[in-house]
């Protein structure tokens, strides 16, 4: 009777500890996504595709980060004579919501004198560093899409 006794004490400290290790489930942490991505970035209102760019992602708290974008553009206006360039650069802080191994992003800034207002939506970074980012910086009254894929440096 003993015996059974000291297995059931034994039985009953054990279990506590089996289910918090066993249990734990991943939660993601965003500082794993924190970084610069280098990839495309398709201006899908005027159709411009411009390769190599880096955008940077930067750790905020546990659930949000900040996507900066600085980017210089060449437009082609007359033919034969230099491209003027003109920089360009948003930033928006972001949620981060952990979901399957994927971090999506959402979030949103308001315009401020001189500067973009930026919506970023239907954004994800996997665990492997991959980013789909859809980016929405607003001229005047004007949406420009954008979509960003690229990966982690």
């Amino acid at each position: 009777m003993k015996t059974i006794n000291r297995l059931l004490v034994l039985l009953m400290l054990a279990v506590p500890f089996v289910g918090f290790t066993g249990c734990k489930k991943d939660k993601g942490d965003t500082k794993s996504i924190a970084g610069t991505y280098n990839g495309s970035l398709v201006n899908q209102t005027m159709g411009i595709n411009i390769q190599n760019v880096d955008i940077t992602v930067t750790y905020v708290s546990e659930k949000k980060v900040t996507l900066s974008l600085n980017e210089t553009l060449s437009v082609a206006t007359v033919p034969g004579l230099p491209a003027p360039t003109i920089p360009f650069s948003v930033s928006c802080e972001c949620d981060v919501a952990y979901a399957d191994g994927k971090y999506s992003l959402t979030g949103s800034t308001q315009a401020a004198l001189g500067a973009f207002k930026v919506t970023v939506k239907d954004s994800v970074i996997d665990g492997s560093g991959n980013a789909n980012l859809k980016i929405t910086p607003t001229v005047m009254t004007l949406p420009i899409e954008l979509t960003f894929v690229g990966k982690k440096k």
